[in-house]
C-alpha cells in the first residue's frame, strides 16, 4: 500500500484511493484468515511515504515531516517487519503519530495539521518518473 492510503491528499485522488483499498483489502484478508482458524499464516501491509526511487520526481515533501526514504532503509524495515509478523509497517515511523492524531482530531485540526506539515503542497511540483 503506501502512507497514501492512510491520508487522503489533492492530486493524488486515484493513488490514495487504490492505496486505501489495498489497506481495506489486507484488514479483510487477515479478518477472514482469523475466522477461519488458519494459524501460521501472517499478513503484512507496508505504508511508506514516498520513496527515493525516481517514481515521485519533483515532489518536495518537507524534510522532517515527510522525507524521502532511502530504499534499503525501506527494504530493511519490510523485511525486519514481515520476519517479526507486523501486520502494518508505516514509514517513517513517526507516521504513526500522524495516523493516531488523524482520527483524534476535528476535520478543521487535521487540516490545519496537514497545511503545517508542509504535506498538503508536496505534490505542487510533481513532475513523475522520466
Amino acid at each position: 500500500a503506501s502512507s497514501a492510503g492512510l491520508f487522503g491528499f489533492g492530486k493524488l485522488t486515484d493513488y490514495c484511493s487504490s492505496k486505501f483499498a489495498a489497506i481495506g483489502l489486507h484488514e479483510s484478508l487477515t479478518g477472514e484468515l482469523k475466522q477461519m482458524k488458519k494459524h501460521g499464516i501472517y499478513t503484512t501491509v507496508v505504508c511508506p511515504s514516498f520513496i527515493n526511487t525516481g517514481m515521485f520526481h519533483g515532489v518536495s515533501p518537507s524534510a522532517a515531516v515527510v522525507p524521502l526514504l532511502d530504499e534499503n532503509y525501506v527494504c530493511d524495515s519490510i523485511v525486519d517487519g514481515i520476519r517479526r509478523n507486523k501486520r502494518m509497517i508505516i514509514l517513517p515511523p513517526h507516521n504513526v503519530l500522524f495516523y493516531m492524531l488523524k482520527g483524534l482530531l476535528s476535520d478543521e485540526c487535521a487540516d490545519r495539521f496537514i497545511e503545517f506539515t508542509g504535506a498538503a503542497k508536496a505534490m505542487d511540483t510533481f513532475v513523475g518518473q522520466k
